[in-house]
């Protein structure tokens, strides 16, 4: 999705297996994966994410949509 660093889809996919064990872990990683564009695993971690706590999913979704907005090379594809 757009253009993001492929070592954010990498942190990602960590923080999901990391998901089950280490809920706050995988939300610090997930954010750092944030930090360069939003890798096209988001929905699934949010998901994810949803079924344990969904504050939590609330609260980083919300963080995902600040980045993207602070984001001038953002794309439609990655809001959505």
């Amino acid at each position: 999705m757009g253009n993001v660093d492929p070592a954010a889809n990498d942190l990602l996919t960590t923080a999901s297996a990391l998901l089950q064990t280490d809920q706050k872990g995988a939300i610090d990683l997930a954010q750092r994966a944030f930090a360069t564009g939003i890798p096209s695993g988001t929905p699934g971690f949010l998901s994810q994410l949803a079924t344990k706590d969904q504050l939590a999913a609330d609260q980083l979704y919300r963080f995902a949509l600040d980045r993207l907005g602070s984001n001038p090379q953002a794309t439609a594809a990655q809001v959505l």
